[in-house]
């Protein structure tokens, strides 16, 4: 087998560049979201919005939980798959599992989001969500901001803030927040690393 020696053809190739953007709501923004959500006419989507900026999960993770994944009793949900490759346990405040409890999909089908035709779980949460800052008047915020939002160590800074919503930060949460919060580079520096 001879092995290439020339040029690389791909090297010529304009590689896209990404804009990283990172957008934390403002409390106007966000109060402005929340009445939009408000205003959703759709159940599911009027709840699964919320359920993103309390819990912090991705969009998918959360769309993907069947009502076996959750345990009203016990206050959990386990996110059966999470971008890491595991399953996750999330505790749930008081308010998310009283929000979950009232779903028409409770016993009605595996799905705690069915999709429109009862075959598999709702899958676009993006189309929906365009609704939703336009109802807000509000043209640069994406559903992913909602969980840029809560991660934001900022939201923290009352050291009551957490023990009042109730949330326990998972540690892999914490190391995510700190990422976005561009704090993950000022803490590596500070060890003498």
């Amino acid at each position: 087998m001879k092995l290439f020696t020339g040029e690389n053809p791909a090297a010529v190739i304009k590689l896209f560049s990404e804009d990283k953007r990172d957008h934390f709501l403002s409390p106007e923004e966000l109060r402005r979201v929340n009445e939009a959500i408000r205003e959703e006419p759709n159940e599911y989507w009027r709840t699964y919005f919320p359920l993103v900026l309390i819990l912090g999960t991705r969009k998918s993770e959360l769309l993907a939980i069947r009502w076996i994944d959750v345990d009203l009793e016990q206050r959990t949900l386990r996110l059966p798959m999470t971008k890491a490759g595991r399953s996750h346990i999330l505790p749930l405040p008081s308010p998310v599992v009283e929000i979950i409890a009232s779903l028409s999909s409770r016993g009605r089908s595996e799905w705690v989001f069915p999709s429109r035709d009862g075959e598999g779980h709702a899958v676009e949460a993006s189309k929906a969500w365009q609704r939703i800052p336009t109802r807000a008047a509000l043209s640069d915020v994406r559903l992913h901001d909602l969980r840029c939002t809560l991660l934001k160590p900022a939201n923290y800074s009352d050291a009551n803030s957490v023990s009042k919503t109730g949330l326990i930060v998972p540690i892999r949460v914490v190391e995510v927040s700190l990422y976005y919060a561009g704090l993950n580079r000022i803490l590596a520096r500070g060890s003498g690393s």
